[in-house]
């Protein structure tokens, strides 16, 4: 966020603490906004949007940790999932496949040459 962003965050985030029912101080809206600074304020308010609709997260005010949570996890790519045991293509790489971190199967697919790192025959 830049510093023309700081008047609308603290109005999003006063409102946020009026929805929970929570005393916003100064400091504390201080140290939000140092905490999320670095994402753009559209993220911020998707992240709010997301965490206040979620059946679970969005029984408690958020904190600054779930908000970052949330925008990081939207920029990660798009996992690819082994079908046989569902680890995660893409953060396992040929190293973790190399390792036997996932499933047999897709371990002596890979042995015999026949795995991608994208995770289709090859």
């Amino acid at each position: 966020m830049r510093s023309n962003d700081l008047h609308a965050f603290r109005e999003l985030l006063g409102s946020i603490y009026v929805l929970y029912r929570a005393d916003l101080s100064d400091a504390v809206a201080d140290i939000w906004w140092r905490a999320l600074k670095p994402y753009n304020l559209s993220d911020v308010k998707e992240a709010l949007d997301a965490h206040t609709t979620n059946s679970e997260l969005g029984q408690f005010c958020p904190k600054p940790a779930d908000l970052i949570k949330f925008i990081l996890a939207k920029a990660k790519p798009t996992s690819q999932l082994c079908w046989h045991c569902q680890a995660d293509l893409v953060l396992a790489g040929r190293t973790r496949l190399r390792m036997g971190d996932v499933c047999n199967p897709c371990y002596k697919t890979y042995l015999n040459g026949e795995w991608s790192i994208e995770g289709k025959a090859a």
